[in-house]
């Protein structure tokens, strides 16, 4: 299974965003995007997960299923935890089964619009053991969370890797994390390195 970016340029309207991108991602790796705020990261996962079609270039796709989880996280603040999980839990039809690793346990019956930051990051970072892709595709995964947080996120995507599976991670400061790939998403130096 990869994930191939082939030359792709994204635009809104006559605005390019980025320009000529591409790499390769191979089943049981890490791909890092970095670069300033306003540079597109988060455009290229959004290309990448279908939600924009670059004008030229093209991506092509083998893993079997991939997830998003960005800064809007997909929550609906008036639901309770527990609303939330059965949601997303319907949509593979499984049983609610709580995700107990991530700390959510205690807060089952909580509404969404009174939970901190990292508690609300944690709740839409559980969603990637309910929805279970092959490819997971995580914007600033680490905003909000606490040391005990990230632990669980690293190990979580170091579990995927090992699994077969793949991840590409956008994020601003260096990973604890063995990178496979880096793309530098700079406006004045766009590269991939290995």
């Amino acid at each position: 299974m990869q994930l191939s970016v082939n030359n792709i340029s994204v635009a809104f309207g006559f605005n390019v965003i980025f320009h000529k991108l591409s790499f390769c991602l191979q089943q049981g790796k890490i791909l890092q995007i970095s670069g300033p705020n306003g540079v597109g990261k988060s455009v290229l996962l959004g290309a990448i997960d279908g939600a924009y079609i670059p004008f030229h270039g093209d991506i092509t796709n083998s893993f079997n299923s991939k997830i998003l989880i960005n800064q809007n996280n997909a929550i609906k603040r008036e639901l309770l935890v527990r609303e939330q999980l059965q949601f997303w839990q319907g949509l593979t039809r499984q049983t609610l089964k709580m995700p107990d690793d991530w700390g959510l346990s205690e807060l089952i019956d909580a509404p969404i619009e009174y939970l901190s930051l990292g508690q609300k990051q944690r709740l839409a970072l559980s969603k990637l053991d309910i929805l279970d892709a092959d490819l997971w595709l995580l914007d600033e995964p680490y905003h909000g969370l606490d040391q005990d947080g990230q632990t669980i996120l690293n190990n979580k995507i170091k579990q995927k890797i090992s699994d077969g599976g793949a991840v590409i991670i956008v994020n601003h400061n260096k990973l604890a994390l063995p990178v496979d790939q880096v793309v530098d998403m700079s406006r004045d130096n766009l590269y991939v390195a290995a």
